[in-house]
């Protein structure tokens, strides 16, 4: 699983983006905590990539920080987390190198903990090249 998602490469659209999440809820679900916390991490790499893009110097993303893929991934993936454990996924907000993305993620991490609504996901990306959005129900 780990091998096969190396390969695929960062985008801000749905699927890919999702798919180090999806890996790290399969890998607790069967108890293999130590791949599930290898695909964190890479995870979490691959977010750092795809913010890359959303600070691209010739063509940033200008949408509100809080919207843009990576903050979306990241977000994600430190939700996943908590799955293994929270202080796994305390440990992995600690790993996100723009302050404010991490604030944001441990706020959201704080509100799943505490039992609160998640809220809505709002994704989207508007540079030069491309404008587009996505919208995903509440999670609970």
């Amino acid at each position: 699983m780990s091998e096969s998602l190396r390969n695929v490469e960062p985008t801000g659209r749905s699927g890919p983006r999702d798919y180090w999440a999806e890996g790290i809820e399969i890998a607790t679900k069967i108890e293999e905590i130590d791949l599930a916390k290898k695909l964190l991490k890479e995870g979490i790499r691959q977010a750092e990539k795809l913010k890359n893009k959303d600070t691209d110097s010739d063509d940033p993303n200008l949408a509100l920080k809080a919207w843009w893929p990576s903050t979306a991934m990241l977000s994600k993936l430190i939700l996943t987390a908590s799955r293994i454990s929270s202080r796994t996924a305390l440990d992995a907000t600690q790993e996100i190198t723009d302050p404010e993305i991490r604030l944001f993620c441990q706020v959201r991490l704080a509100n799943r903990q505490l039992g609160a609504r998640i809220g809505q996901t709002i994704v989207m990306v508007d540079r030069k090249q491309s404008a587009w959005s996505e919208y995903r129900a509440a999670e609970d």
